[in-house]
C-alpha cells in the first residue's frame, strides 16, 4: 500500500500537464497530460498478463493528475463568471440596504417604535 501511495505522489508530480499559451490550463491540455502518461506506462509495461497489474499501477497517477488538472481547469474557467456573480450580489446588497435605510428615514417615529 506504501509503494502504491509513493508512486501515486511521484506520478502526479511527473504528470504535470503542460499550459495553453496563456498560462492556464485547459482540459485539452490535461487530456494531452494524460494520453502522454499512460502511454509511458504502456511503453514502460508490455501488454501481457505479469504486466497487467504494473500498467494499472502505473496508470493511477495518471488519473488522479488528470482529476487534479481538470479541477483546476474548470476553476480557472469559471473564475470570470463566479467574479461577475459576486459584483451583482454586492450590487443587489447595496441596493436593498439604500432602499431598507430610505424607508426607514421616511418612517415616523411612532412607526419606528412598532418594528
Amino acid at each position: 500500500m506504501r509503494r502504491l501511495a509513493l508512486m501515486v505522489v511521484a506520478g502526479l508530480a511527473l504528470t504535470a500537464p503542460t499550459f495553453a499559451d496563456d498560462g492556464k490550463t485547459t482540459v485539452a491540455d490535461c487530456k494531452r497530460s494524460y494520453e502522454q502518461c499512460v502511454a509511458e506506462c504502456n511503453a514502460k509495461y508490455p501488454e501481457d498478463e505479469a504486466a497487467e497489474f504494473k500498467r494499472a499501477a502505473c496508470g493511477v497517477p495518471c488519473a488522479a493528475s488528470r482529476a487534479v488538472c481538470e479541477a483546476e481547469a474548470g476553476y480557472d474557467a469559471a473564475k470570470p463568471e463566479v467574479k461577475a456573480g459576486w459584483e451583482k450580489t454586492k450590487e443587489t446588497a447595496k441596493e436593498l440596504t439604500e432602499e431598507a435605510k430610505e424607508k426607514w428615514e421616511a418612517m415616523t417615529e411612532d412607526e419606528k417604535k412598532e418594528k
